[in-house]
């Protein structure tokens, strides 16, 4: 199923430094960042426990390249998607009121 790249902040990580970080490793892309997107804290959006995500809206360009733990990676228009893992979806939501 569709996600977004992510990972978690590591300790002493400024989380602005992780979402780079995090998109090179499971992309293999660089990229800059635009704004914050939104914040996701429900206690119970995530299986694995109370997880809290800052999604960042971030510009990139190149081929992406799947790493350890996708099983692809890949550009897609916005239109063309109507399904995502977890509330991905409605995070995506947010990219359309820009």
């Amino acid at each position: 199923m569709l996600a977004f790249p992510g990972g978690f902040v590591d300790k002493g990580e400024d989380p602005e430094e992780s979402v780079i970080r995090e998109l090179k490793e499971e992309c293999g892309i660089d990229g800059e960042l635009v704004k914050v997107l939104c914040v996701r804290g429900k206690p119970t959006r995530d299986p694995r426990g109370h997880v809290v995500s800052l999604a960042y809206l971030v510009s990139a360009d190149g081929e992406p390249t799947a790493g350890d733990d996708a099983a692809s990676a890949s550009w897609y228009k916005i239109s063309e998607v109507n399904k995502m893992a977890g509330d991905h979806l409605s995070i995506l939501n947010e990219v359309n009121q820009f």
